[in-house]
């Protein structure tokens, strides 16, 4: 069992309500996702790589022209949650938070009937850093997606990475 010390509390919170707000990021579009990661970030799906800023945007623009491109009337709507969320806080500013990332999606606008399992269950690690304006920010994301659902979009983008 793991021991928390009260010295971490605020970290701790700190980190949760900065991945809560970085899923509403991306449900709302990820036009700002950058703010939630380090300039030197890595960023990784499966077996794919994405670093920095420009690597990070440049995966986030690509998805959204899949998206366009694939989905009924360029319409995808997504929800992503992060759950069993074990956070430990380390000397220098650093952190380790190990989760289950959760996506739901499906074409067009909700609701959705008959959409009940997970579009991605995936196992995920992130590294993060303090920022100088005492902002948490993700230095590596490591997501290893363990279950696809019923998306036909999702899955083909997934089994791509």
């Amino acid at each position: 069992m793991r021991t928390i010390d009260k010295d971490h509390l605020f970290d701790i919170i700190a980190i949760q309500q900065m991945l809560y707000d970085y899923c509403h990021e991306l449900d709302a579009g990820a036009i700002n996702v950058t703010d939630y990661f380090t300039e030197d970030c890595i960023f990784v799906v499966g077996g794919s790589v994405w670093n920095g800023h420009a690597g990070l945007t440049q995966h986030y623009d690509a998805d959204k022209q899949a998206v366009e491109e694939n989905c009924k009337d360029g319409l995808r709507t997504v929800r992503h949650g992060m759950v069993n969320e074990r956070i430990s806080v380390h000397d220098g500013g650093k952190a380790t938070v190990e989760l289950l990332f959760l996506n739901f999606s499906a074409h067009g606008h909700g609701p959705f009937v008959h959409a009940s399992a997970p579009t991605v269950v995936a196992d995920t690690k992130l590294e993060l850093k303090r920022a100088t304006d005492g902002r948490w920010r993700i230095h590596e994301f490591d997501g290893k997606p363990l279950f696809f659902g019923d998306d036909p979009f999702m899955n083909t983008v997934l089994m791509e990475m």
